[in-house]
């Protein structure tokens, strides 16, 4: 797992879409598909259901709020 994932993870789940948080990134869709789909066979879960918008699930939400935590320590050290 990488910052540049958590970023990802997070866009998305800002956004509701990966089509909307790829452009929010200015990335194309299909590289962010891949890092969500990498990030989720990494944790061994899903973090979205995919309905007509990208919800988070419960695992999602709780690891929402682990990236936001640690995206936070890496801008605090950077700091």
């Amino acid at each position: 797992m990488t910052l540049k994932q958590l970023e990802y993870f997070l866009a998305i789940a800002e956004n509701g879409s990966i089509t909307k948080a790829a452009n929010s990134l200015r990335i194309s869709q299909p590289p962010l598909s891949l890092q969500l789909k990498g990030l989720e066979e990494e944790l061994g879960c899903r973090l979205f259901a995919r309905k007509p918008s990208f919800e988070l699930t419960y695992s999602g939400k709780c690891f929402q709020k682990a990236a936001v935590k640690l995206l936070d320590i890496q801008h605090q050290t950077e700091a």
